[in-house]
């Protein structure tokens, strides 16, 4: 019976209902009009919006929403207000997914579909029961729905494998069924990027689920952030772009590693890392085609660095077995191997939470932990640190440390990071992919001497013949006295790798490869060359074509011989080395002045004993007039065996080599010679000693 008096009454044989207007008082009254029939004359079976197929109730609900239980079609069709003749039709149909529809369980059981509409009901609250008779249950909708859909779970591979065309799966609390699903998606590295639509497929009952192969496009990714924007049947919507789901990227195989050194000598080995969390780290696995049989020094050698301001390195077996993500490592192969890092993953990362290194105090072996390459500025602007607390990262290639320094830090290679400051420093990496392209390098300062702003590099060649940047000195008008920016720090030694080093002892790393100081007229730097003993001449060679031909002097002092060289006018300095050899830099327009000792210094003759020549080196103070200077050799007798100089000399530095012959050119026996050194002027001085040739 409906709100306003008619009677409905399923006439389900004959495939109609019969409407009364009002509810009859006698026996025998006709029905006033009638649902699903053309007329009272017909009983036609039907699937359409005005058909039946054997109606079994009808209910009203107090709103005057009217359904009927269609039992043989396998629906309910429900009408928004009361049909007042047999031509109008149902607003919507629940049980099938259209009115054209009539199969059993249409889709599967599920909450959707119906087997046997055997009886309907509506409650004050408009909520609308019906007997699913075969299926053995009542389906219950409820009043109008005003709600949003609601995202129950997410099922997301994590991680997601490349290759693997697995999918995403959105699971929903929705009763009210979809009419518009898409998922949008883009690369974690690309948050600028506009996201790509994917629509959402039903896999099952409030199961959807999309496509994620193509993050298979792209390698050098740290998988995709997506959301999803729904519309159900009553057009409530959800969109969950505030709230985005991620997942990473994982690789069944691995990631290819490729920057370690290969070859015998320690100018071969290099600096790798790699940019996946594994999930075997043990370095004998993952290096098992070169440490099948074990960890052999003469095959393979793997080390890493503890962090800090020492020297020393941690070898595998020897308190390292791990590669870990974030870190770097030296290694070197005998023989060239194809090393693939086995299963890992991308780290798990996104725009509000990046991967971060903590930097301990002094140098720091680590890695990029991207598949990617990631800017250093960036990273220095992500963490809130100036190039004063932590300097710009330097690798290692060919025996010799990167200099300039890398702008760039690239996947797979390892680097060393100086923490310039006493106190933990956190590196923020941007997950921000930098698409506008490579920037520019740092580049060397070639500004004439005469500037304020200058500097010389100090080179050699190692046993590659590749120049190796050994450190420098140089003026800068900010610079300050102990460490700034523009200062380098001497990484920590490894092998015998030559180095310069200027000795800070007031700064908590006292080892400077590169000293720069504050403009000034007149400076001098003191340094120390340290490398392997050779029998050959060492060299140390720089660039002076942009000296300037006006610009105030700069002269390379080796303390250890006594020898003075003109940088402006040699650009190398060859020097037998035992060790150590100490040196000191003049500049100015005074600097020639500057370096003349304070009195007559006579150097220990060396080689002693000699062989084939020894060298007497002097250094005269600056004088008004000229000195009168005699160097010789005399016998046990107290003879005089030869004369190296006899002449008027300024103040200055001078060498002298005896081949061990006499004045005459002929070769003297084997024994013990004095020297002598006589200077006359405006200081008189005599200097003896004793030499041996053998």
């Amino acid at each position: 019976v409906a709100p306003d008096g008619k009677l409905f009454i399923p006439d389900a044989s004959n495939n109609r209902v019969l409407v009364y207007n009002s509810i009859p008082t006698t026996s025998g009254v006709a029905a006033d009009y009638v649902l699903g029939q053309a007329d009272f004359d017909t009983n036609e079976e039907g699937l359409s919006p005005t058909k039946f197929l054997y109606p079994y109730s009808v209910d009203i609900s107090r709103t005057g929403k009217m359904a009927i239980a269609d039992r043989s079609n396998q629906r309910i069709l429900v009408y928004n207000s009361i049909p007042t003749n047999s031509t109008i039709a149902a607003d919507f149909v629940l049980g099938q997914p259209d009115f054209v529809t009539n199969g059993r369980n249409t889709g599967g059981v599920s909450g959707r579909g119906i087997n046997d509409a055997y009886g309907v009901y509506w409650d004050a609250a408009e909520n609308l029961y019906v007997g699913d008779l075969q299926n053995n249950r009542f389906l219950v909708w409820g009043a109008p729905d005003l709600d949003p859909p609601v995202v129950a779970s997410y099922d997301i591979p994590q991680p997601y494998i490349m290759g693997s065309g697995t999918d995403a799966t959105v699971i929903l609390n929705e009763r009210s069924g979809l009419q518009q699903a898409n998922a949008y998606w883009r690369f974690k590295s690309a948050p600028d990027q506009t996201f790509i639509e994917e629509p959402l497929t039903e896999t099952s009952e409030n199961n959807w689920s999309f496509d994620l192969s193509g993050i298979d496009s792209q390698n050098e990714q740290l998988g995709i952030e997506f959301y999803i924007d729904i519309i159900d049947g009553y057009g409530n919507a959800l969109e969950t772009s505030a709230n985005t789901q991620s997942t990473n990227i994982g690789y069944s195989n691995g990631l290819s590693i490729t920057n370690f050194g290969v070859g015998k000598e320690t100018t071969d080995y290099s600096l790798f890392s790699v940019p996946l969390d594994l999930q075997t780290k043990d370095a004998k696995v993952i290096f098992d085609e070169i440490m099948s049989a074990g960890y052999n020094i003469e095959k393979f050698r793997l080390f890493s660095f503890p962090g800090g301001t020492g020297d020393s390195y941690t070898e595998y077996g020897s308190g390292l077995t791990d590669i870990e993500l974030g870190k770097g490592y030296f290694a070197l192969s005998a023989t060239q191997a194809s090393v693939m890092s086995g299963t890992g993953q991308s780290p798990i990362v996104d725009t509000a939470n990046p991967y971060t290194i903590d930097l301990v105090s002094g140098w720091n072996l680590i890695g990029d932990p991207y598949n990617f390459s990631v800017i250093w500025n960036d990273i220095l602007a992500a963490s809130g640190l100036t190039s004063a607390e932590v300097a710009a990262p330097v690798d290692y290639n060919n025996g010799t440390w990167a200099d300039p320094a890398r702008t760039i830090m690239e996947p797979g290679v390892g680097y060393f990071v100086n923490n310039t400051t006493t106190g933990t420093k956190t590196l923020v990496f941007p997950v921000a992919k930098n698409t506008s392209g490579r920037i520019k390098g740092i580049q060397d300062n070639t500004n004439s001497l005469a500037n304020k702003s200058w500097e010389v590099r100090f080179l050699h060649a190692n046993s590659q013949g590749n120049d190796v940047v050994l450190g420098g000195v140089g003026m800068e008008e900010k610079s300050i006295a102990s460490f700034d920016e523009h200062d380098r720090i001497n990484p920590p030694a490894f092998a015998e790798q030559a180095k310069i080093e200027f000795v800070h002892s007031e700064f908590f790393q006292p080892s400077f490869k590169k000293d720069i100081r504050m403009s000034a007229s007149e400076e001098q730097w003191s340094f120390i060359y340290t490398a392997k003993a050779s029998d050959d001449l060492d060299e140390i060679y720089w660039d002076n074509s942009y000296f300037g031909y006006s610009s105030p002097d700069i002269y390379l002092v080796d303390i250890t011989h006594f020898e003075v060289i003109n940088m402006k006018e040699a650009d190398n300095y060859q020097f037998e080395h035992a060790g150590i050899t100490k040196f000191e830099v003049y500049y100015g327009t005074n600097a020639i002045e500057a370096l003349l000792p304070d009195k007559l210094e006579v150097q220990t003759p060396y080689p002693n004993p000699f062989t084939e020549q020894i060298k007497i080196n002097i250094g005269l103070p600056k004088a008004d007039n000229e000195y009168k200077v005699i160097v010789a050799i005399y016998n046990t007798m107290g003879k005089q065996v030869a004369t190296l100089t006899n002449g008027a000399m300024d103040g200055g530095f001078y060498s002298f080599k005896w081949l061990g012959t006499n004045d005459s050119g002929s070769e003297v026996p084997n024994g013990i010679y004095a020297f002598r050194v006589l200077v006359n002027g405006d200081l008189n001085e005599i200097v003896s000693g004793k030499i041996v040739k053998k």
